[in-house]
């Protein structure tokens, strides 16, 4: 019995973490659906000549139009439309804690929309636009044309539903029972008790109509009865009771390591399937890495085609590996040397580099590659070379960059290489 419940645990855990990921993601779809099509029909119905709906705010946001003091400003007119049409005012941050978002998405539509002129768009009775709020306030704003600007309706704030409780203690109280019973009844039952008391756990998935989470656990329940079934579950918990000491020690490490590498790698490998558009998420498969890998239709000498990145960051690793290498042995050979007079002020004067904070050493650096001032331009003119603009291209950059961490990076270098000479009868 206490083996078939510990199994039960081990497996339950996982399948109530995905499906805890499932509400989640349910929950917030429901939300973001409810509170979109509410705000559409809110403009809707204005559109359509009807009262404003109540616990809406419905505005009217009047066309960009060109300020005479400050030509690269667009200045709007607002008029409330609920709960009864009010007269116009100017449009300005502070007036209304709404007000940026209004303007932001009339805004937003005009860009869009189809035009007649470049001053109005054109008017378009079934065209219409619906988002979520960009202020986390699980609000939804819909814009539609409208004779006199556009039409904006916002909904009231809303908040998701909170976290099924009693739902999820009771499948796991039934998954619990149909294990117990699967233990008491022996045999063959031992495992079909084990698999039925961890797809319990998919119940509400199928509630929720999220196929994916109530099939993985399934998976994971047939996982867990097979690895019993080979006694693999014991192997594990024997290894864990074993090894305790040794775990105990790693645990810090590994969990550190799946809080600030696994989960972040996980999650962004995860959003890369995915579309982000104004708050919302689109699947959109390898569509993503098609585009990355292609260079999105960029020439190869583009700054933002992936290839031509990919071969920066190849060249200014090896730049860098071979520069730290060779300048940090080269200096840790000759420190080494016996003859040599003064190794405690050589050392410490190779070793200042390291010591310096990088904000500073990047500071001090960037003055040093400026272009008419500029230490390194001062010295090349001295020698009759004309001085070189370090950052109006990317190949001088990256060189100017490569010297840079180079006078970071060759201390630590030097540093190890002296302690294997050193070590060296």
């Amino acid at each position: 019995m206490v083996r078939q419940l510990r199994d039960f645990g081990l497996g339950a855990v996982l399948a109530l973490v995905i499906a805890s990921f499932a509400f989640v993601a349910v929950r917030n779809r429901d939300l973001e659906s409810t509170q979109l099509d509410l705000a559409t029909r809110a403009v809707d119905a204005l559109q359509a000549g009807r009262s404003p709906m109540p616990g809406l705010h419905t505005v009217i946001v009047g066309d960009a139009r060109v300020t005479a003091a400050h030509p690269f400003l667009r200045r709007r007119q607002i008029r409330e439309l609920e709960p009864t049409p009010g007269p116009w005012r100017d449009l300005v941050a502070g007036h209304d804690i709404d007000d940026k978002l209004f303007y932001d998405a009339a805004t937003r539509f005009d860009r869009s929309a189809p035009r007649e002129s470049t001053h109005r768009p054109r008017v378009h009775p079934t065209r219409t636009q619906a988002e979520l709020a960009t202020d986390g306030s699980g609000r939804a704003i819909a814009m539609a044309v409208d004779p006199q600007g556009v039409l904006v309706a916002l909904t009231s704030p809303a908040r998701p539903a909170t976290y099924p409780w009693l739902v999820m203690i009771g499948v796991l109280g039934l998954g619990a029972a149909l294990t117990a019973a699967g233990a008491l009844v022996g045999g063959r039952a031992v495992r079909v008790g084990t698999f039925a008391g961890i797809a319990a756990v998919a119940i509400p998935c199928g509630l929720w109509h999220a196929p994916i989470a109530g099939s993985a656990i399934l998976l994971v329940a047939a996982a867990v009865a097979f690895a019993q079934h080979r006694h693999l579950t014991d192997r594990f918990v024997h290894g864990l009771r074993t090894n305790r000491t040794a775990l105990t020690f790693i645990a810090p490490a590994g969990v550190s390591m799946l809080v600030l590498v696994l989960a972040p790698f996980a999650i962004g490998l995860v959003l890369g399937f995915y579309d982000h558009h104004h708050g919302t998420w689109t699947f959109v498969g390898l569509k993503n890495f098609g585009e990355i890998l292609s260079g999105g239709g960029r020439p190869l000498d583009d700054p933002l085609n992936f290839w031509f990145i990919l071969g920066v960051t190849v060249l200014w690793t090896l730049a860098n590996v071979a520069m730290h290498v060779s300048l940090g042995v080269g200096f840790a050979l000759i420190l080494s040397r016996p003859w040599l007079r003064g190794k405690g002020a050589f050392r410490m004067l190779f070793i200042l580099p390291w010591a310096v904070p990088n904000y500073i050493t990047a500071l001090i650096w960037k003055g040093m590659f400026t272009g008419e001032y500029g230490a390194i331009n001062s010295l090349l003119q001295l020698g009759g070379i004309h001085g070189v603009s370090w950052f109006s291209s990317w190949a001088t950059s990256f060189s100017a960059n490569v010297i840079t961490n180079t006078w970071l990076g060759f201390p630590f270098m030097m540093v190890v290489a002296l302690g294997a000479l050193e070590s060296i009868p």
